[in-house]
């Protein structure tokens, strides 16, 4: 009896997250087929200068100090 219980679990479990899995894939190629919801936008490269190791670790412990305050 709990054997048989346990595998009608387990089945549930399966066709549950294949259920799922189709929805999704169904909505992903709603979305591919009807371009209305995608957008493509060109998105610009960051060419501000890189910062130093010091004021990375500053910022690090300013960080961890206002932690300590609470």
């Amino acid at each position: 009896m709990q054997h048989t219980l346990y595998q009608r679990c387990c089945i549930v479990v399966v066709l549950r997250t294949a259920y799922t899995e189709v929805g999704v894939l169904l909505d992903v190629l709603n979305i591919a087929k009807e371009k209305k919801y995608m957008v493509l936008t060109h998105v610009q490269q960051d060419t501000s200068e890189p910062k130093s190791a010091v004021q990375l670790l500053a910022k690090k412990k300013v960080n961890i100090g206002s932690m300590l305050i609470d």
